[in-house]
């Protein structure tokens, strides 16, 4: 018979948010520069508990107070220069950030995290209707992460905590390309590297994940396909996506495997309403995605 389990839980919460935001563009010649700026103002007053009692749990209390007010000013500077008519170099840089909060796990009862801030810089470059056929988009971009609200999982655990990593930094860069070659067929293409790392992330008793990637956060991908309009609102889009390997944890412990997978969907479009039917890995290709603790998963059709 399975083990006799007594679960208590629940968070009473009272969250008031405000933001004032705002875009100023001007343009001298062929350069145009955007200003804007976002004030966010939320206050949280949160309670949350926890009990569990089980056969295969010790019993585990938690009742924790979440009293935080956060007021944050997040800046973002643009300046797009039009080399051509049909070709754009841009260069972006903002701030955001995401509230902290209160959240309960079985295992650890109640827990607080705090914020977390990025600030990000990008360069994209773009070209439209090269040969009345062609577009290209490609950019590049740099990102650091302060206090970076991650979900980990203490070694023999079945439960995830969120903790704030100290300092984190991103970077990469992706380009598309579309193909018009007839009216009725489109043809694209696109690549992403990403690099990320955790330069420190110090979790205290569950580890320290410092100089790991982030989770679910495959270094290369990518996507080819095809779109075919066949007329009476009807498109048949048949695509190929690749996925390199990444790892499910912080910890960087298990891999997901790399993937190949084929899809395509049909879709009919009218003034007021459309419908799809979409496959998902049309070839059946088996890989895991994901293992938990004790059970590993494949793709699904």
């Amino acid at each position: 018979f399975p083990p006799e389990i007594v679960i208590a839980n629940g968070t009473v919460g009272d969250r008031q948010n405000f933001a004032l935001f705002g875009e100023y563009e001007r343009r001298f010649g062929d350069v145009s520069l955007r200003i804007g700026m976002r004030v966010d103002s939320e206050d949280q007053d949160i309670t949350s508990s926890a009990e569990a009692n089980t056969t295969l749990l010790p019993l585990i209390l938690g009742d924790i107070n979440g009293d935080t007010d956060f007021i944050e000013f997040l800046p973002s500077l643009a300046a797009t220069w039009q080399v051509t008519d049909s070709h754009t170099l841009s260069v972006v840089y903002k701030e955001d950030y995401r509230a902290g909060g209160v959240a309960l796990s079985i295992e650890s009862g109640a827990f607080t995290y705090d914020p977390e801030f990025t600030q990000t810089i990008e360069f994209a470059w773009r070209a439209e209707n090269l040969w009345d056929s062609v577009n290209i988009m490609a950019n590049v971009f740099y990102t650091e992460w302060e206090d970076q609200q991650v979900s980990v999982r203490e070694e023999g655990s079945n439960f995830n905590v969120i903790r704030n990593a100290g300092t984190a930094t991103q970077r990469g860069g992706e380009g598309m390309v579309d193909w018009t070659p007839r009216n009725d067929l489109n043809v694209y293409l696109s690549a992403a590297y990403n690099d990320s790392v955790f330069d420190d992330f110090d979790a205290g008793e569950i580890g320290d994940f410092s100089g790991n990637v982030f989770p679910f956060a495959p270094e290369w991908s990518g996507n080819l396909g095809a779109t075919w309009y066949a007329g009476n609102n009807l498109a048949w889009d048949l695509n190929l996506n690749y996925q390199d390997s990444s790892f499910p944890g912080a910890a960087n412990t298990f891999e997901n495997d790399e993937r190949v997978v084929f899809n395509t969907s049909v879709r009919y479009d009218n003034e007021s309403w459309y419908g799809s039917f979409y496959i998902r890995n049309l070839a059946d290709n088996d890989f895991v995605v994901w293992d938990g603790q004790t059970v590993s998963y494949s793709a699904a059709r």
